[in-house]
């Protein structure tokens, strides 16, 4: 029996878990590290979320959609994951953890996404999105500035 695939990362931020918190959640700061994507949600379990870039005729399209899982403030985020984006993997679902653990004034926080189908397409997607994505956070939150990284 084989195991499933699933995509792990940690890093260390230098920042207060509430502020990493805060950048995960919060429209202003994901725009800023995240792809140019703005979030949506109100982070109740159950409740839904959107994530949207602009698109070139001056309006918005959705890239990333799902269910709120799991909600720990500040510790544990737990997300569904279904990406439009990509064409040939916008019916895959797949599950994202958030953990972020306080360690001297500092945040560890590991992201685990799992749940992907068999044959999946989309974890080839975010094994390189992710470390693009999460490099932003961490670079932005310790220096205020952005990275320019597109996918």
């Amino acid at each position: 029996m084989t195991a499933k695939p699933e995509f792990n990362y940690v890093t260390f931020i230098d920042a207060p878990r509430e502020k990493v918190w805060q950048a995960l959640t919060e429209p202003e700061f994901t725009k800023r590290y995240w792809f140019n994507s703005t979030v949506e949600s109100d982070w109740k379990e159950g409740s839904d979320y959107t994530f949207r870039v602009p698109d070139d005729k001056g309006g918005e399209r959705v890239v990333l959609t799902g269910k709120i899982i799991k909600v720990d403030k500040p510790k544990e985020l737990v997300y569904q994951f279904t990406a439009p984006w990509n064409e040939a993997a916008r019916d895959e679902d797949s599950t994202v953890q958030f953990l972020l653990e306080e360690i001297e004034g500092m945040t560890k926080l590991s992201v685990r996404h799992y749940d992907f189908q068999e044959g999946s397409i989309l974890i080839g997607e975010i094994s390189s999105g992710w470390p693009m994505v999460l490099s932003g956070l961490k670079t932005l939150l310790e220096s205020g500035k952005e990275l320019n990284l597109s996918h």
